[in-house]
């Protein structure tokens, strides 16, 4: 079911703050991704300060910190591929125990009052991330086999959260990526199967360079635009009505907008912006 369909009538405000969270509340203290506690009480202040109508946790931060303080291991699997490599590190027992530890506080503090959404890199963010940690001087060169073989150990990955209250997969694509055409979602599907069987929606978080890519897809319950302004937003919901977007850096900045009949608003609040600003901002949407 989507998660667009569940949640109150009118337009849906779904505003990513943990970095600015951080570093209003603790002053940017890094080991929110390393500690549960730390991450939950951050988070938790930062929705009651901004009333996100979507609860957002993205994994790619909890991995890259646990991936900085642990090389070593990368250094032992430098021969191998990058698969092999990934399946390792989707195995591994700390990152995957604090974000499960987080949804749970997350899951007891809101009582599925308000959709959760995991957001995880797509299998091709994966697999760059990691060449550019293991074989930086390298450009990565992508195989459908590669790709296919990822979506298949994420898959397996996700079923250890389908205990955790989720209301959505979120796939992260980065600017390295090829998005959102039939072939590469078909690449994906394994992740997609995954998410249907336990009535999970599934987005796709794209860059707003890959705006011709967001066409109506049977695979993809909605599209989320990183970066993208109102007016842009505007001219791709004539493409696709399950679209999000609009909040950039320049609306959190204090650019006066209209969000008109939008059905989902959707941005980041950067990390330094100004708090009476962002006070403001909120008030426009709401």
């Amino acid at each position: 079911m989507n998660f667009l369909n569940s949640t109150k009538t009118g337009s849906v405000a779904w505003i990513d703050f943990i970095h600015y969270a951080n570093r209003l509340f603790v002053a940017g203290r890094n080991n929110m991704w390393s500690n549960e506690d730390t991450y939950i009480s951050i988070f938790s202040q930062g929705q009651s300060l901004i009333k996100s109508d979507v609860l957002s946790i993205s994994i790619h931060n909890f991995y890259r910190t646990w991936l900085s303080n642990n090389m070593d291991l990368l250094q032992d699997y430098a021969e191998k591929k990058t698969t092999f490599i990934l399946k390792k590190i989707l195995a591994t027992d700390e990152p995957k125990g604090v974000i499960k530890k987080v949804l749970s506080g997350i899951e007891n503090l809101y009582n599925g009052s308000k959709p959760v959404a995991l957001v995880v890199p797509s299998p091709q963010m994966w697999l760059t991330w990691l060449y550019s940690n293991i074989r930086p001087d390298e450009v990565p060169s992508l195989g459908e086999n590669e790709i296919e073989a990822t979506a298949m150990y994420l898959a397996e990955y996700l079923r250890e959260y389908s205990s955790n209250g989720l209301s959505t997969i979120v796939l992260e694509e980065d600017d390295r990526s090829s998005v959102a055409s039939s072939e590469m979602l078909a690449l994906y599907k394994p992740v997609i199967n995954i998410a249907r069987h336990y009535q999970w929606s599934t987005g796709l978080l794209i860059n707003r360079t890959s705006h011709n890519e967001v066409k109506k897809n049977d695979d993809i319950d909605f599209f989320l635009m990183k970066g993208s302004d109102l007016s842009e937003l505007s001219l791709l919901l004539k493409e696709n009505d399950r679209i999000g977007g609009g909040l950039n850096a320049l609306f959190w900045s204090g650019q006066q907008i209209d969000t008109g009949s939008i059905t989902l608003v959707y941005g980041e609040i950067p990390e330094n912006a100004d708090p009476e600003t962002v006070l403001a901002q909120l008030k426009i949407i709401r």
